[in-house]
């Protein structure tokens, strides 16, 4: 059984990387914010009654404080390292999304490099870190992003949380450099889209599924393309990354892209006339010039809507043998968890 930890592991994507690590047996350890016992957590107490796995709690843990994690760290010898803030609209980005991401991968690599137990570390970064809009691609010249593509486009007042995850993901490879007792995977996500484990879940991806199904988009989708996963798919990846002997590098594990009117239309298939869904995409230059009241800048909506967007994931499926869901499936599971 072997003793992990894994930060951020009662979020959307980090409950799944918990139940799948309780069901292969692992003796997980998970810090938490709050100061003592939580029934927001019972869930996950649950599947671990019901697994091979054991969990063990540590509350109080601050990922914004030096040393908070040294305690749990101590023993463990993989280290998941999922934590960080997803906030697509941000009055403060600097302290909401950029301090939280580089200050929380800074202290986490700081109990790693002193414990000794470690031996690798899985780091969830984003595919945000790879591109940060879609018309990078047209003026990289490229038909498709890779691995071996950073996101230049993104900075601290434009897409603020493309550039957390740049700049989180930058520094682990840094601090790893600087060493030799761990190695270091990183998992690029696309969008995140399934069921949800936690009732209590907060996350721009349920926001999403939440404000089409609420009839946000009846009047006209947006003509912005995403590359979406299914979020059992990144969680299995990040495990299976953590197993293989040799695995090593960047990982972009996504499975398709799908226009928002795409996603629309796939959930007409499924539930029919049950929601107001639009039939076509709203013009540009309305989406242009109401996109502000909705939160989303003008810079955005030009360097995104209307352009293409391509993700290589062939080293996934190649080094890590992820066998991508069928989205259809991805939508109706992640649905019929939403409205539970």
């Amino acid at each position: 059984m072997k003793k992990v930890l894994v930060t951020g592991g009662t979020g959307y994507l980090g409950s799944w990387i918990v139940k799948y690590l309780l069901d292969r047996g692992y003796e997980v350890q998970l810090p938490v914010r709050d100061q003592v016992e939580n029934n927001r957590h019972r869930y996950l107490k649950n599947i671990a009654e019901n697994s091979s796995g054991s969990l063990n709690f540590w509350y109080g843990v601050d990922l914004l404080k030096e040393g908070s994690y040294d305690l749990a760290m101590e023993g463990c010898e993989i280290l998941f390292h999922v934590a960080s803030p997803f906030f697509i609209q941000s009055k403060n980005p600097q302290k909401e999304l950029i301090d939280p991401a580089v200050k929380g991968t800074r202290n986490v690599l700081g109990a790693v490099n002193k414990t000794s137990s470690v031996k690798r570390v899985v780091l969830t970064s984003s595919v945000a870190a790879i591109y940060g809009d879609n018309v990078d691609m047209q003026e990289l010249g490229i038909d498709m992003l890779n691995e071996s593509h950073y996101n230049k486009s993104s900075s601290l007042t434009h897409q603020p949380y493309s550039y957390s995850k740049l700049l989180a993901e930058k520094l682990a490879w840094e601090i790893y450099n600087k060493q030799n007792k761990w190695n270091l995977v990183v998992i690029n996500p696309g969008f995140i889209m399934g069921p949800v484990l936690s009732k209590t879940s907060i996350s721009e991806s349920i926001n999403f599924i939440s404000d089409i199904l609420k009839g946000k988009f009846y009047l006209g989708a947006p003509s912005l393309t995403l590359s979406y996963v299914d979020v059992r798919d990144v969680a299995l990846a990040h495990i299976i990354a953590s197993e293989k002997k040799f695995s090593e590098g960047r990982h972009i594990i996504t499975n398709k892209s799908f226009t928002i009117l795409q996603i629309t239309d796939i959930i007409k298939q499924l539930y029919g006339k049950r929601f107001k869904l639009p039939s076509s995409e709203s013009p540009g230059w309305l989406t242009y010039l109401f996109g502000p009241l909705f939160g989303v800048t003008r810079k955005f909506i030009k360097r995104n809507l209307g352009y293409p967007l391509y993700l290589d994931n062939t080293k996934s499926k190649k080094d890590l043998g992820v066998k991508y869901t069928e989205f259809k499936k991805t939508i109706d599971d992640m649905i019929r968890s939403v409205l539970e």
